[in-house]
């Protein structure tokens, strides 16, 4: 599994001992419950699922044939949004529209809006009415804190392939907030920020915030507000996923179940990951959650991680992560390092199922790397009642390869 990918990395810590396997709290107040987290001093893997190898469920695929180079960083019923291929000294990435109903796209925007200001596009989300990205001035790795951000939205026109004028939802510098995380439901966007005390802002602590705004005019408001940095947030099924650090020091995580209106957290998970860092974006639907975890701080490889709403936590696959909940299942990645048979190893890569109800666990396609690209799942991926989308660059196998970007759409016609 991948590290880091996209506007979020690798950093936060997942899996837990089986005494405090996902400790699960409900609350109807706005006041976040403390949590008792676990005491254990180093993570211990939890055991794995018992399982089988079997069949997956029914299902249809419809292909999509992009221009190489593109990028799927996230998809609603109708759109699915995409990094084209960079054309700017900058780096910049231009924004890329897929319409899923009529498989028509087009390149929507070719540079950040403030390209003249050494800005460049480097985040990237879509609902199907609105495409939100965040635009970033400075060197992030040579001068992290004198970096400048942008937050931008633009409607999706009734063509579908084109954007209307960009509103600002959003902008500060690094050093005062932290480059935004968001999600954006419907005509509605969500962004987390963490502030604190640095050589160039001293005193700047203003801890972790999630707004949100209206779009396209609406007054920002605060969601909710913590002393406690935020590592992730995305939405799901009309709800904010919020993962946050337990305390100021430490890789242990809780993941936050959050009503966007008020504030509230209405389920908190202790994710008892203690000293091991977390992969992405953890995901839930109906008291279930599922996340990957770095049991190996120095290694690449994730172990894909489930608890159900009335179990413990427990293993469901390693060298895994990335997963997405659709209907009853969960599909994630894995690629590991097999055999040629000739003294030799070659990457495979796999989307695979779970079900939770039965403990089979099958293969929807398998791939070499080397051989036919690799398929990827996106990230921060809202619950989906029926169907998920895929993608595989080819353009990245060999000078020789199609210039040609795969996305593949998977819909259950069997539950």
């Amino acid at each position: 599994m991948r590290r880091g990918r996209g506007v979020a990395v690798v950093v936060a810590a997942s899996c837990l001992a089986v005494a405090c396997c996902g400790c699960r709290t409900a609350s109807s107040s706005g006041v976040r419950p403390e949590l008792e987290v676990s005491k254990t001093e180093a993570w211990v893997r939890p055991p794995e699922i018992e399982s089988v190898e079997g069949t997956g469920p029914a299902m249809t695929m419809r292909e999509y044939r992009l221009p190489g180079g593109c990028s799927l960083k996230g998809y609603d019923s109708r759109f699915a949004v995409f990094y084209d291929r960079s054309i700017s000294a900058l780096d910049d990435s231009p924004i890329r529209l897929l319409d899923l109903e009529t498989g028509k796209h087009a390149q929507v925007r070719s540079q950040a809006v403030g390209t003249a200001e050494g800005f460049a596009i480097i985040g990237l989300r879509c609902s199907d009415e609105w495409v939100v990205w965040e635009e970033l001035k400075g060197n992030e790795q040579e001068a992290p804190l004198k970096c400048y951000w942008r937050l931008f939205a633009a409607p999706i026109l009734k063509d579908g392939m084109s954007l209307g004028e960009p509103v600002l939802v959003d902008e500060n510098e690094v050093s005062i907030a932290s480059r935004p995380l968001f999600a954006v439901v419907g005509d509605e966007v969500f962004w987390m920020t963490n502030s604190s005390a640095n050589t160039v802002q001293e005193g700047a602590v203003d801890g972790a915030r999630v707004r949100a705004k209206v779009l396209p005019d609406g007054a920002m408001r605060e969601v909710l507000s913590s002393t406690r940095h935020i590592r992730t947030l995305s939405a799901s099924e009309g709800h904010l996923l919020v993962s946050e650090y337990v305390a100021g020091k430490g890789a242990a995580e809780r993941l936050l179940v959050v009503d966007p209106a008020s504030g509230a957290s209405e389920m908190t998970y202790d994710l008892g990951n203690v000293d091991r860092p977390v992969s992405h974006f953890p995901v839930t639907h109906e008291g279930a959650v599922t996340w990957a975890v770095l049991p190996d701080p120095e290694g690449v490889w994730c172990d894909l991680l489930y608890r159900p709403a009335d179990g413990a936590a427990g293993t469901v696959e390693d060298h895994a992560g990335d997963p997405v909940m659709v209907g009853p299942y969960v599909f994630y990645e894995t690629e590991r390092p097999e055999s040629t048979g000739i003294g030799m190893t070659k990457p495979v890569v796999r989307i695979r199922g779970f079900d939770p109800r039965t403990g089979v666990r099958f293969t929807v396609l398998e791939t070499s790397a080397e051989v036919d690209g690799q398929w990827r799942l996106p990230i921060a991926q809202a619950y989906d009642t029926g169907s998920f989308l895929i993608m595989n660059d080819l353009s990245f196998k060999t000078e020789e390869s199609p210039d040609t970007t795969l996305v593949r759409r998977y819909t259950l016609t069997s539950k």
